[in-house]
């Protein structure tokens, strides 16, 4: 009975097809034809990356008119001895030679220090001779200079050869550390692991058949977004942020960004605080337009993106690469905003609709005529054609700020807190949307109400006051109000 011949292929001799990257794994497909004979053929795909998910890896016949069966797929790891290199061995011996060196040098170093440190006393005491010279008729000024002058030659000569021996060992250690680069860059072409795959192919007729060979590996991708605004009209880029681990390159393959989009839906989350006696006060967040809570439904929808380009090359080499996804350009509506009570500026943002792509949650650089005027984030998922809503950096030429200017407590469990809110104008005028908040009480014995203003909000809604300026110059806000059966109120000016 005789023995089928096996046949040894290397995984690289069937091309990349196609990557679909998600954001933790990659599925890599590749396929190629291969010529078989007749009968029973035995084959082995050798140097299958040791970064594969073993039960990810699949095999099949693509385009077979001729009837032929695979059998019997199976995967190994092979385990490799590393051999060392005549190159390695020299490195090693050569390294090892220098650390024994820089112990030497260390211990010469260290005794050099005792030495400088008892000379300096030994230069310390004769000085102190000096008072005692007239006084004691056995020691003579000229004796005492030569000692004091013997001793500091050898302090120096001591530190003069602590600083030689300091630069021999720097020296050594730049060498140290370039070799075991060197080695360490010999001992990574080295393979330790890798798998192999052997299956047999049983065909009744010589012919070609084309095989695919599919499998998942580790890798991710983020995306990132340049806005670039130019007049009324911005334009969108969103990158794909691509990291490939899979311990392969990637060249010129065709690639596909999955992601998952959720229907979702607003809700308002309010934000809650604790007041002396334990009565809890909610604050309105409805003011808050940016980056408004989410909660997701449990139906979800796979979509996938291409790059503006057929093919792209992603080498394994431990970096991040960039790659433009998708672009649009559209008219933008600036808009400025100061939110009294949580920030001390006013943000300059964006409003425009979205192009015929989702913008996933990332970072963005915001440009304006050309220039980065900030950064920050899409903290969730625009739908595309979806208006969004953006802030996008801080005006310089707007200062502003609250303060509380006046606490006052004319009876027993009654606060009455006076805040002025000053906008400062060093530009061009601009329209504002001012909003500031008030706590609300939700228990029946207590009571927080808005007393006077100096200029009143536009429809005052519950804990929520709002302001729409053009601001020229300059702009103030006096308001008071009113805490009725509350011990203290120490916690609201927290």
């Amino acid at each position: 009975m005789s023995v089928a011949k096996t046949v040894v292929l290397n995984i690289e001799d069937f091309p990349i097809t196609h990557i679909l990257l998600s954001q933790n794994n990659a599925i890599i497909t590749r396929a190629e034809y291969i010529d078989i004979a007749s009968g029973s053929s035995v084959f082995s795909i050798a140097n299958l990356t040791p970064a594969l998910n073993e039960a990810s890896m699949h095999v099949e016949i693509l385009e077979d008119e001729n009837n032929v069966i695979l059998q019997n797929p199976i995967l190994r790891l092979k385990e490799t001895v590393r051999e060392v290199s005549s190159k390695e061995k020299e490195f090693q011996n050569e390294l090892d030679k220098i650390k024994s060196n820089i112990n030497q040098i260390n211990k010469k170093i260290e005794k050099i220090s005792k030495k400088h440190t008892n000379t300096k006393k030994v230069v310390e005491k004769t000085a102190g001779l000096f008072p005692i010279q007239y006084s004691n008729n056995n020691i003579k000024l000229e004796n005492l200079k030569s000692i004091i002058k013997f001793t500091q030659e050898s302090f120096n000569n001591l530190y003069e050869s602590s600083i030689k021996k300091s630069g021999e060992l720097d020296n050594l250690q730049d060498k140290k550390s370039n070799l075991e680069k060197e080695i360490a860059e010999i001992q990574s072409n080295k393979e330790i692991k890798s798998y192999f795959l052997n299956f047999t192919l049983v065909s009744p007729v010589d012919c070609k058949v084309k095989l695919q060979f599919r499998y998942r590996v580790p890798s991710k991708w983020q995306s990132s977004y340049d806005l670039r605004i130019k007049g009324e009209e911005v334009e969108v880029l969103m990158w794909g942020i691509i990291e490939n681990l899979s311990k392969e390159d990637w060249n010129e393959v065709n690639l596909e960004l999955d992601y998952t989009t959720y229907g979702e839906f607003s809700m308002a989350r309010p934000k809650k605080i604790n007041l002396k006696r334990g009565v809890q006060g909610i604050l309105d967040e409805e003011f808050q337009k940016f980056g408004a809570g989410k909660i997701v439904e449990k139906k979800q929808t796979t979509q996938r993106l291409k790059p503006l380009f057929e093919k792209i090359t992603v080498p394994e080499d431990g970096e991040t690469h960039a790659y433009l996804m998708q672009k649009f350009s559209t008219n933008i509506e600036l808009f400025y905003y100061f939110n009294a009570s949580e920030t001390d500026y006013v943000v300059i943002g964006g409003e425009f609709k979205n192009g015929p792509f989702d913008l996933l949650p990332g970072q963005c650089n915001y440009f304006r005529d050309g220039k980065i005027i900030g950064r920050g984030k899409f903290q969730h998922l625009f739908e595309a054609n979806q208006i969004v809503r953006q802030p996008l950096a801080v005006e310089p030429s707007i200062i502003a700020g609250k303060h509380l200017i006046d606490q006052k407590m004319p009876k027993q469990k009654k606060f009455i807190l006076k805040y002025r809110i000053h906008l400062i104008n060093k530009g061009k005028p601009k329209k504002i949307e001012i909003l500031d908040i008030i706590p609300v009480s939700n228990q029946p014995r207590s009571k927080i109400q808005l007393l006077e203003a100096s200029r009143q909000p536009e429809q005052p809604e519950s804990g929520v006051l709002r302001w729409n300026i053009t601001l020229e110059n300059e702009w103030e806000a006096i308001y008071s109000v009113e805490f009725l059966g509350f011990e203290t109120v120490s916690s609201l000016n927290e």
